[in-house]
């Protein structure tokens, strides 16, 4: 219901349902106008394959892209469309702010201010500097030069994709915040397992790059810590000693590998103790910018 607001009015919008079992045909059917296309898998295939229906079965020119938890703002795609058409030929995208929100509570939790342009590819390899698929318009002529979403990946498959594209084209970015990222118990964020696959086979494509590999590492550290949070401390261990040996300089994997050694409540403790100093550090910062606006 945030893409029939756009400012933006000349467009075509398609939803992909991945077999879902949340009504989402009688959802669409609410909203009514004939602009929308629905598009039903018949078996659940992932979000790599739904955005790939999406893209093979759209007429446009450019493609943006938004995850069913995500919301954009009314003027987002005018802003993007107005910076894609002042840019020359080579700038294959243009990716926004965007606002951390918690699902929850509705609170704003953080604002990613994006500032890479141009050439980002060494950028990219060192972190994900563009962020998620909603924040994202593609010239969709990319598409028939690096390919589509892979499948395979269950995880970093918009990661993936800005790679590739960044081996061809250039991006430009816009700083404000033009949609809300919600954060929640079922992202992607928070399931290991498919964290794990996926940096397995990311680490195929691109772990020539040291900085990358470095990347991987703050990775498998946090892949480290969920799986000993849930008392997974076999499948903890195994992510934290990967950790080590992809980024051997940070310390945090050792630590966090002694601890899951001595087992469950001593974890637990130490967690909690965690929390509590980044807690106190929080309070001492903002205790610190009121002093120095007052």
């Amino acid at each position: 219901k945030c893409v029939l607001p756009q400012s933006f009015k000349d467009l075509e919008l398609l939803v992909v349902d991945d077999c879902s079992s949340d009504d989402t045909a009688a959802m669409v059917e609410s909203f009514g106008g004939a602009e929308i296309r629905y598009l039903r898998h018949d078996r659940r295939r992932g979000g790599a394959a739904a955005r790939n229906t999406g893209i093979l079965e759209s007429g446009g020119e450019y493609i943006g892209f938004l995850d069913d938890d995500d919301e954009w703002y009314p003027e987002k795609l005018a802003r993007q469309m107005n910076a894609m058409l002042a840019s020359p030929a080579k700038v294959g995208g243009v990716y926004t702010g965007y606002f951390i929100v918690d699902r929850g509570d509705g609170r704003i939790r953080g604002q990613i201010v994006p500032t890479d342009r141009g050439d980002i590819y060494a950028a990219l390899l060192a972190g994900n500097c563009i962020g998620g698929t909603s924040c994202m318009l593609l010239r969709r002529s990319c598409f028939d030069k690096i390919g589509l979403f892979d499948e395979r990946l269950p995880s970093f498959q918009d990661y993936d994709l800005w790679l590739r594209a960044a081996r061809k084209y250039q991006f430009e970015c816009i700083r404000e915040p033009l949609l809300r990222y919600f954060v929640h118990g079922d992202k992607i964020w928070t399931n290991p397992e498919a964290l794990s696959q996926g940096l397995d086979l990311m680490l195929r494509k691109y772990g020539h790059a040291a900085s990358f590999r470095k990347k991987c590492g703050t990775y498998y550290l946090a892949v480290g810590v969920q799986h000993c949070e849930a008392k997974q401390f076999r499948a903890g261990r195994k992510a934290l000693m990967r950790a080590a040996r992809l980024n051997p300089l940070a310390p945090q994997s050792y630590a966090y590998l002694a601890l899951a050694m001595l087992g469950g409540e001593n974890f637990r403790r130490a967690r909690q103790a965690q929390a509590r100093l980044w807690s106190r550090r929080q309070t001492r910062e903002v205790g610190r910018g009121v002093a120095e606006n007052a």
